[in-house]
């Protein structure tokens, strides 16, 4: 048995022999805490490293990368197993397939969470009295503008479902290093969804499923206004439109993203405008794409699809 003050010998056999492979050791909780956080934002050679300094290991007692790596891939297979089963089970009792997690027609879910009544969003008139003095004593290319469009995308938090999505990439560890090749970097996608808690998994559609079964079993559908706050990408907003579009949602793309369209379309603009001076210079009429990317530009920045997208 592994634990923080050495490692204990003994013989055992039946079930628990059973569940273990070959040369794997039970571990305490405490030690298998301490793992774990090693694992979070290091390599598993490197925590092995570390908890083997630490805890003064040599020879055969020596944590071993493949073992560490095994036993964290096995815990987190047996989390996301356990979160998955709650989630078909929640998604059974409302008549939507387990497998799919679509809400169609036939599906036995609240009135209040299809056709939910929302209350009004804030007035042109409320956004006004808290944009106006943010707006004194700034220039015209400052301020802030377009409030029927602002009063359209904001409401009282209370009434509102914030949903953060993102995909992130992690380099696959491999279990030896070959530094006689080039590198060839292999990327683990998972998708991270941030309502109250985060939910991971693997795969864009497990990942839905889960938030589904998440906002059903806590009733946060019901007369309420789901937000999604995305980078904007096409399958994020695809897997929204296949597992929401059955209600009203809202799309929002963030401020990061949103200031890097605006910096893109930009200079897209700035060189369409460069070619359009050369091609005068040497005589041509230049007007063929004229105002495309400013015009573009506008659609996105003044609460076009990407900045907010309201859907029925």
């Amino acid at each position: 048995m592994e634990s923080e003050l050495t490692v204990v010998k003994f013989p055992f056999g039946g079930q628990l022999a059973a569940s273990l492979k070959p040369r794997e050791r039970i571990v305490s909780i405490s030690m298998t805490e301490v793992t774990t956080l090693l694992t979070l934002d290091k390599s598993y050679r490197h925590s092995c490293n570390i908890a083997n300094r630490v805890y003064h290991r040599d020879g055969e007692d020596c944590f071993i990368p493949e073992t560490l790596k095994a036993r964290q891939i096995r815990m987190g297979d047996a989390v996301s197993s356990d979160y998955m089963s709650e989630a078909c089970s929640v998604l059974e009792s409302h008549g939507i397939d387990k497998d799919s997690g679509i809400i169609d027609e036939s599906s036995d879910i609240p009135a209040s969470a299809r056709n939910p009544d929302l209350p009004e969003p804030v007035s042109e008139q409320q956004i006004a009295e808290v944009v106006e003095p943010l707006n004194e004593g700034r220039g015209d290319n400052e301020k802030i503008v377009h409030l029927e469009k602002v009063a359209g995308t904001e409401a009282s938090a209370a009434d509102c479902v914030y949903v953060c999505i993102d995909d992130v990439g992690v380099k696959h560890q491999k279990e030896q290093r070959n530094t006689d090749k080039e590198k060839d970097r292999k990327y683990v996608q998972n998708t991270v969804v941030h309502i109250q808690q985060t939910l991971t998994a693997i795969g864009m559609k497990n990942a839905f499923r889960l938030l589904v079964a998440f906002l059903l079993a806590n009733g946060l559908m019901e007369n309420r206004r789901l937000i999604f706050l995305t980078d904007g990408a096409r399958d994020i907003k695809e897997n929204i439109a296949a597992f929401f579009g059955f209600r009203e949602y809202t799309l929002i793309l963030d401020w990061l993203h949103l200031k890097k369209k605006c910096k893109e379309y930009l200079s897209m603009a700035g060189r369409q405008g460069m070619r359009k001076d050369e091609r005068r210079a040497q005589g041509g009429q230049g007007d063929g794409h004229k105002g495309t990317a400013a015009n573009t530009l506008g659609r996105e920045c003044s609460g076009g699809n990407q900045l907010s997208e309201r859907t029925r």
